[in-house]
């Protein structure tokens, strides 16, 4: 018997040779279970619908699993773009949001809303966040810190008052 043929890289290949390895693979049973033989799956196959007229298979509308059914929950974005702010109370939780341009956007809070209202906030009032360019909103300091994982907390519980955010576009 002959060895089998040494193979090549794919990168030492040309396109043409690399096709062709490409469909032999495609074509190759690997599982397991059939190593050298083909089975017959004949009794796996279920008939849904008799045929047409024609004799030909009719198409059926695939039906969504129970989970898919229920409306999908709202992406954070909308979530916030929804958000009712209410006015700007005169007395309340300062907050200064630094954008990377270099401007400063400040709103006063009531110290019960959420941190999520301030980043409402933010996306209502920056048409780059209204279209969906991500972003970061970090408290100032060393190092500075995330406010995402206390985004359910209180203005008041993260000591938030009179603040100074940093804004950060993800790449």
């Amino acid at each position: 018997t002959n060895p089998p043929p040494k193979k090549k890289p794919m990168r030492k290949m040309s396109e043409d040779k690399q096709l062709q390895a490409a469909r032999g693979a495609s074509l190759e049973d690997i599982s397991p279970a059939s190593e050298g033989k083909m089975e017959d799956d004949d009794q796996e196959v279920q008939v849904l619908e008799p045929p047409t007229e024609n004799g030909k298979p009719r198409a059926i509308e695939a039906k969504e699993p129970a989970e898919a059914k229920e409306e999908a929950k709202p992406s954070l974005l909308d979530e916030l773009l929804a958000m009712e702010l209410g006015e700007e109370p005169a007395k309340g939780a300062r907050v200064m949001i630094r954008t990377p341009d270099g401007k400063r956007n400040v709103r006063r809070f009531d110290p019960s809303q959420t941190v999520k209202s301030i980043y409402a906030h933010f996306v209502q009032s920056s048409d780059e966040a209204k279209g969906g360019k991500d972003f970061i909103l970090q408290e100032s300091g060393l190092p500075p810190k995330d406010l995402v994982p206390d985004i359910d907390q209180t203005i008041e519980a993260r000591n938030l008052s009179g603040a100074a955010l940093t804004l950060r576009w993800k790449e």
